[in-house]
């Protein structure tokens, strides 16, 4: 395989370091590094572990309008093939930035700590398309602990985001876009789209998001979870946890529900979203869900009063 060309400088210790290029996929992006690739790159999915790889955080990558490709055997829906990966215990201030695609790989962006105690606080994603047909789009993992919480409630010290996946694009998977384990986030304006892929025991989802103190918003969701045969499984968007915001997300044409809440999504608040030709437009197993009643759903049949606006 060629060398593929990619621009990496660094700033360590308040001096600029030297200029280097990645020799071949499989590059670790080391700390206090920004890689911004200069050309396409296409990575064999049993090369190694990821095309790219940042192993201790606080890095940042840049695809700079360019694509990252799988190619030959160990890509695609059930391999364990990674486009760009960083997992360890402590991976703060992963930042992948676009635009820029991802192709072919069995997930596209892992940025997961170690459970239970890992942490990747800092973990960004965003501008970048994910496609072809995968298991999981971006997955990410313990980023940021439920004591946010304390944090957000103060107006005049707002944080900023524990995580932040934002105006991506993703298509051809199981699961569009997964988070687990973390809070004080926001999974905002992205679009989630023709996600039908199927994997026994997985789900499939098109935004799913488990963690307190998270807002999801202002995403489009379309035609995801039809993967699943199951009358009652497979749909747009699924939030468990605490104290969840989930407001002006676009939801149509899904397999059983356009929105699930957990049992845990515990004071979760949903308010002006839009369903459209659903199974459900929303499922609710979870207690204390504050629903405002501005939403405009396809259907109130079956629905409690209040839910949805007058009229719809």
């Amino acid at each position: 395989m060629q060398p593929t060309s990619i621009i990496r400088s660094a700033f360590i210790a308040g001096f600029m370091a030297a200029g280097a290029y990645a020799a071949s996929c499989g590059d670790k992006v080391q700390p206090k590094t920004t890689l911004t690739l200069t050309s396409d790159m296409s990575c064999p999915g049993n090369g190694g572990w990821a095309a790219l790889i940042i192993p201790y955080g606080d890095a940042t990558i840049n695809l700079n309008g360019h694509t990252i490709t799988c190619t030959g055997a160990n890509c695609g829906r059930g391999s364990s093939s990674i486009g760009i990966v960083s997992t360890n215990n402590y991976i703060p201030n992963v930042k992948i930035v676009g635009p820029g695609k991802i192709i072919g790989f069995g997930t596209g962006i892992q940025v997961a700590a170690d459970a239970p105690h890992g942490d990747g606080t800092g973990a960004s994603i965003s501008q970048v398309t994910i496609g072809g047909q995968g298991t999981t789009g971006i997955y990410v993992q313990n980023s940021g602990a439920p004591s946010c919480g304390t944090q957000i409630s103060n107006m005049f010290t707002q944080p900023p985001p524990s995580f932040s996946i934002v105006n991506n694009q993703v298509s051809g998977q199981v699961q569009g876009i997964y988070v687990v384990g973390s809070h004080c986030g926001e999974v905002k304006g992205n679009l989630v789209a023709d996600n039908n892929g199927y994997i026994q025991a997985i789900e499939n989802v098109g935004v799913e998001v488990h963690g307190d103190y998270n807002e999801v918003s202002s995403n489009t969701l379309a035609h995801n979870g039809f993967g699943n045969n199951e009358s009652w499984l497979g749909g747009g968007m699924k939030v468990g946890g605490n104290h969840n915001v989930i407001v002006q997300n676009y939801l149509t044409t899904h397999h059983a529900y356009g929105i699930l809440l957990g049992g845990s999504a515990n004071s979760a608040r949903l308010n002006t979203s839009r369903f459209t030709t659903n199974g459900y437009d929303m499922v609710d197993y979870a207690t204390g869900t504050t629903w405002n009643a501005n939403n405009v759903c396809n259907t109130q049949n079956g629905l409690p009063a209040g839910i949805c606006a007058a009229g719809e």
